[in-house]
């Protein structure tokens, strides 16, 4: 075998200081293990990759948002100094109607 089982403490206390050990012996689990456990390691894997998608989609999202903060405000302070609507947005990716419930929203 490629890890020993005949010093099972010191094998899980190497485990816990080494993700890549850890792993590895995950896998050899997986694949001699029974049914039940290659199939609690696919779930595994597929939720991680499911977290793993979902907080890289919460990122985008949360960039995308902060991005639109940003072009509102500029919006603003240019409705402010009386910038034509359409120009606005030309400036930022807002659109016409956007301008114009940001312009509504400041009186």
């Amino acid at each position: 075998a490629i890890i020993d089982d005949e010093d099972k403490e010191m094998i899980k206390m190497a485990e816990t200081k080494n993700k890549t050990l850890q792993k590895a012996r995950e896998k050899i689990n997986y694949l001699t293990g029974d049914k039940a456990v290659r199939r609690l390691a696919e779930l595994r894997e597929i939720w991680e990759m499911d977290y793993n998608s979902g907080i890289s989609y919460a990122k985008q999202e949360g960039k995308r948002e902060g991005e639109k903060a940003k072009e509102i405000k500029i919006a603003k302070k240019l409705l402010k100094k009386g910038t034509k609507i359409e120009e606005i947005s030309d400036i930022t990716d807002l659109t016409i109607e956007e301008i114009e419930k940001i312009k509504k929203s400041l009186k």
